[in-house]
């Protein structure tokens, strides 16, 4: 991969070689774009504006097949057998809102489990904590061992019991240090009352949870459906770094975010296994998703119509499409993945190098697999090193990162997050690390 070139197709970052004092390290918010998905959007409104799946003139037809090409484009991204898998929505939180109000609140009842994890964004977390309230279900949790940074066990049994302490609860099991490297730790969490597990491939936090094991997350997921669980996955922050395969994972739903991914805002997918349709109710009614209505009753047409009521996001569908199009043609992701890598190992021996600095999450992990780092500044809050950064022409993320009940269990208030992108390179990682000293020489 040509990095400098790919830069090159990002205009915030400035036109014609004349690059902006601009210093993007907050891609796990929301990525910047290249000019080819902002040209698409723009050839969309100027060329084919029209409503889809309505008219049979010549403008719809062709708006109408500009979107669901760009449908096709993310089924073949994520390797689904099946287009009509994939469902527009709003977000990633769009489409996890979707399957707690269409899915789980049809087929959960009291005393029936959710099990989600510690590290959840609160997308993740807010709508199974409504739910388990309104259903009288119940939500269990899979615990972090805080000293590997990755989600831990619940078996007491292969735990040190002289060294470490352990808090439990009857919801979320045990924390410390497993002595057992190959315990599949969900094997105690997942029982026959378990109907849906919903968690996050990615933390937006700590970066990779799952550790070097790759097959940990299909162990899981192939144990939840032992029971007749269903898995949601929340992808937002794994897909636009890497490429997932929905028929290998094999989860029932999986949700993305457009926006992190270089596509624009408003656009996310939500995929529903086809085995599921019938299962899940329409979110939203209205117009385009019927087949027939009458005074007395109504016929919903197929999926993926089926769950896409009225005037779909139809410019940033074809923005997102163009945006695979942009990793098709010019990303590898082996080679991104290298590059983010490195560019968090150079962060953090950087940060090493600074006192009173604590990196939360596996340092050994996120420089080989990770594409953000997390720290805060013993004795200064990350808000005001924030702050101090922007006046340099530094974005970083400062706060809880929508992750409150995690930042609670580590005990942090605010940390100070630098997220890195295709479009990032060693002089972000320098300037940085410049920036960082002279603001807590400042502010100390």
């Amino acid at each position: 991969m040509n990095f400098k070139k790919i830069r090159a197709d990002f205009p915030i970052f400035g036109e014609k070689g004349i690059p902006k004092e601009l210093v993007y390290l907050d891609s796990a918010a929301t990525s910047q774009k290249p000019q080819q998905v902002i040209d698409a959007i723009s050839n969309f409104y100027q060329n084919y504006n029209a409503n889809v799946h309505r008219g049979v003139h010549d403008l719809s037809e062709q708006a109408t097949k500009l979107y669901e090409d760009a449908r096709q484009k993310v089924s073949k991204f994520i390797n689904s057998s099946d287009f009509s898998q994939i469902i527009f929505v709003q977000s990633a939180t769009a489409g996890i809102n979707f399957v707690a109000d269409a899915w789980a609140r049809k087929n959960l009842k009291p005393g029936d489990e959710i099990l989600i994890s510690q590290a959840e964004h609160h997308s993740n977390f807010l709508v199974w904590q409504r739910l388990a309230k309104e259903t009288g279900c119940k939500i269990k949790f899979i615990t972090l061992n805080q000293s590997t940074f990755t989600f831990g066990c619940a078996n007491k049994e292969h735990y040190d019991l002289e060294t470490v302490s352990f808090y439990s609860n009857e919801s979320c099991g045990n924390s410390g240090v497993c002595i057992d490297p190959k315990c599949d730790f969900w094997e105690k969490l997942i029982t026959p009352k378990t109907k849906l597990v919903s968690i996050t491939t990615d933390s937006n936090v700590l970066g990779p949870v799952w550790g070097e094991d790759e097959t940990r997350l299909q162990k899981l997921i192939e144990s939840a459906q032992r029971v007749g669980a269903k898995v949601l996955l929340d992808a937002a922050q794994t897909i636009p770094h890497k490429k997932i395969n929905v028929k290998k994972l094999n989860p029932d739903f999986l949700v993305f975010s457009g926006h992190k991914m270089l596509a624009p805002t408003g656009i996310g997918v939500l995929y529903i296994k086809k085995s599921l349709h019938d299962d899940v109710e329409p979110y939203q009614l209205g117009g385009s998703m019927v087949a027939s209505v009458s005074l007395e009753n109504s016929i919903w047409k197929k999926a993926p119509l089926k769950f896409e009521a009225g005037t779909p996001p139809v410019s940033s569908a074809i923005g997102l499409g163009a945006a695979i199009d942009y990793f098709n043609n010019n990303v590898d992701f082996f080679e991104l993945a290298k590059h983010e890598a490195e560019l968090c190992s150079k962060l953090i021996n950087g940060l090493n190098s600074f006192e009173k600095i604590n990196i939360l999450g596996n340092v050994e992990y996120i420089k080989k697999y990770g594409h953000l780092v997390t720290f805060e500044v013993e004795g200064i809050h990350a808000h005001d090193i924030a702050a101090y950064l922007d006046m340099r022409g530094i974005m970083a993320r400062a706060g809880h990162h929508c992750a409150q009940p995690l930042a609670t269990q580590l005990g942090v208030d605010s940390s100070l997050r630098v997220s890195f992108y295709m479009y990032n390179n060693l002089s972000d990682v320098k300037l940085f690390l410049k920036s960082l000293d002279e603001a807590i020489r400042s502010l100390s």
